[in-house]
């Protein structure tokens, strides 16, 4: 290498500064145009970021909204599919009590019997279901069942249902055990209160919460248990052509009871969805505009990232004039 003179080292030293300058301007634009996003966010806004960091807390608050609303779109989803079930369970054995018309024989109202009490275990199985180690049916107990067990309830009835002479008075005594507030509400009922009605967002739409103690629920486990009793004849007490009508028409108003609770559940599920929506495209709004505020034109970058390499490479080339360097030593 040939002797460097004081003007030299000088214009080198020059170099070194500019060289740096222009390395710091090449890894800003390549990360800017690699990302989307500018490098200081802070030095573009001049220094205020509170703006900024407004629009970020909104995105915040949406997405714990959205969780909420999500969590409670799958406890609803949960309780319509509980319905549907019992919904089936009355259909079935509504068809099983409307052939016993217009003439049944013993058996034919055993086997009958039989099928609503299994479709009795299955309903009361079903208002005890979960969803994330969380009852659909039981308030604000989420953690234990809603009701107590087929056998339970059937050995409860039978209790109550004792010295009944005629089935007509055995209908009567179920339903008035299951209106009683110290009947199912009580000894049936394993959960606590409804929870306070929710809001998907402060002062927004509530939702109400819905138990077993709700009385078309109600209605239904005591028309399964009606039902379940029509072979009581074979215990002394005496048949009767009115039993199977009465408790025909106990089955379809239960049917009719539980189609308009998943009405109202449905409607909820609509708010939830819609609720949702909104809060999708408040988010995506409040996106865009963090994105104008904190975003590049790559356009603009590319050309600025250009003329930043033209630079870097016409400094090398005078630096290498001067101390006879290589690029790859620059840029190391």
């Amino acid at each position: 290498m040939g002797p460097i003179f004081f003007a030299d080292l000088a214009r080198l030293h020059v170099a070194s500064s500019g060289m740096s300058a222009l390395k710091s301007a090449t890894t800003r634009l390549a990360s800017e145009l690699a990302s989307g996003e500018r490098a200081d966010v802070a030095a573009s806004l001049g220094g205020d970021l509170r703006e900024i960091l407004a629009l970020r807390r909104t995105i915040t608050v949406n997405e714990g909204l959205i969780r909420a609303a999500d969590e409670t779109a799958l406890r609803a989803e949960g309780q319509q599919a509980a319905l549907g079930s019992l919904r089936k369970g009355l259909d079935s054995v509504t068809a099983a009590v409307s052939g016993l018309f217009p003439v049944s024989g013993p058996e034919q109202t055993a086997r009958v019997a039989a099928q609503a009490r299994v479709a009795l275990g299955d309903a009361l199985a079903t208002l005890n279901s979960s969803i994330g180690g969380r009852s659909l049916f039981a308030g604000i107990s989420p953690t234990g069942p809603a009701v107590i067990g087929a056998d339970d309830l059937l050995a409860r009835l039978e209790t109550v249902l004792t010295g009944a002479t005629s089935q007509t008075e055995m209908a009567t005594r179920i339903m008035a055990w299951f209106d009683n507030p110290a009947g199912w509400a009580t000894q049936g009922y394993r959960g606590g209160p409804e929870a306070r009605a929710q809001e998907l967002e402060p002062g927004g739409a509530r939702l109400t919460d819905r138990t077993a103690a709700d009385v078309r629920i109600r209605s239904a486990i005591a028309a399964f248990a009606t039902a379940a009793f029509l072979d009581r004849t074979s215990h002394g007490v005496p048949a009767e052509s009115g039993a199977a009508v009465h408790t025909l028409a106990g089955l379809r108003t239960a049917n009719d009871g539980l189609v308009t609770l998943t009405a109202e559940i449905g409607f909820d599920q609509q708010r939830i969805a819609t609720f949702r929506t909104e809060k999708e495209a408040e988010a995506m709004a409040v996106e865009m505009a963090i994105a104008t505020r904190t975003s590049i034109d790559p356009a603009l970058a590319a050309v600025e990232l250009e003329a930043v390499q033209t630079n870097l490479e016409t400094l090398y080339a005078v630096t290498a004039r001067i101390s006879r360097l290589s690029l790859a030593d620059f840029i190391r």
